[in-house]
């Protein structure tokens, strides 16, 4: 397998100080942060279309994507005006290096998010050079013909293998407020021909009126040449979503290859690469908006 450097994805964050004063304590403890070289985030001026903003006036601090930031003026968008956009507001009360702690930890939670979905692409049907394990999520109640999905719908989810080979895999389910959710692990044995393919259903998901914007679910697939099983044990990957204060704890473990990348992918604060093992991971991600 070819190594292949697929960079970093660190988060350019914009400071937007609405307060009208020269007070920059929280804009220093901020770029303090973002100035260690292992820092997941880096400071900008300007608010591009790409990365997140964070505004404070008096009474609270805001952190929001740059596609809503754009929208913000001068004054503090209401909290019913961002019902549905991934957001998190922080009490003046917090001293700047619990703000700065706050922050990191939420940016933390994109980055993650958005490095283990990189990483998906990356050993997707494009990236290898075979795919045989696959996701399958089929709407299963309403109007079926529709791709669209709103509250109330039910999605079914399944794994298909198409090779010769049985497979461990594990699926991660990722919402719209960045929260990563182990769904399961387990074991699909190989096709039983060339036009036969081993479908294990998995579970049904209810959608929820919680669960606006875009939701996904993550396959990580590894081949089995052999007679031994190896369970998948990703659980520890786990993360809450945006703006909860307690974080759970991650054991993961890597113990091969690619597990090393997948914990760098969501561990780590460095460049990461594809391939450079003997396995042959194979990844897919399917996602969907919900709307109302």
């Amino acid at each position: 397998m070819v190594s292949q450097e697929i960079g970093e994805l660190r988060i350019t964050l914009t400071l937007n100080d609405i307060r009208g004063n020269k007070d920059d304590s929280i804009s220093s403890a901020l770029r303090e942060k973002a100035s260690d070289p292992l820092s997941i985030f880096q400071i900008d001026h300007n608010t591009c279309t790409r990365g997140w903003s964070l505004f404070i006036n008096e009474t609270e601090r805001l952190l929001v994507p740059n596609s809503v930031a754009l929208t913000i003026g001068e004054k503090m968008p209401p909290t019913e005006e961002l019902q549905r956009v991934p957001s998190v507001r922080y009490p003046s009360t917090l001293a700047n290096s619990e703000l700065a702690d706050a922050v990191e930890r939420d940016v933390r939670r994109v980055y993650n998010c958005q490095n283990l979905q990189r990483l998906a692409a990356a050993y997707g049907p494009s990236g290898s050079a075979s795919h045989d394990i696959k996701l399958k999520v089929t709407k299963v109640n309403g109007d079926t013909s529709s791709d669209e999905i709103s509250a109330g719908d039910v999605l079914r989810v399944e794994v298909v293998n198409e090779g010769a080979y049985g497979a461990s895999f594990a699926v991660f389910f990722i919402s719209s407020k960045y929260r990563i959710a182990s769904q399961v692990s387990d074991f699909i044995k190989p096709a039983q021909g060339v036009t036969r393919p081993t479908t294990l259903p998995l579970f049904e998901m209810t959608i929820n009126e919680k669960m606006w914007g875009q939701n996904g679910l993550v396959l990580v697939g590894i081949p089995q040449e052999g007679r031994v099983k190896h369970q998948l044990n990703y659980s520890g990957l786990d993360q809450q979503k945006l703006g909860d204060p307690v974080e759970k704890k991650r054991g993961f473990t890597p113990a091969t290859p690619f597990e090393r990348q997948l914990f760098q992918a969501t561990f780590g604060n460095e460049k990461f690469r594809t391939g450079g093992g003997n396995q042959e991971p194979q990844m897919s991600i399917i996602s969907w908006m919900v709307s109302e």
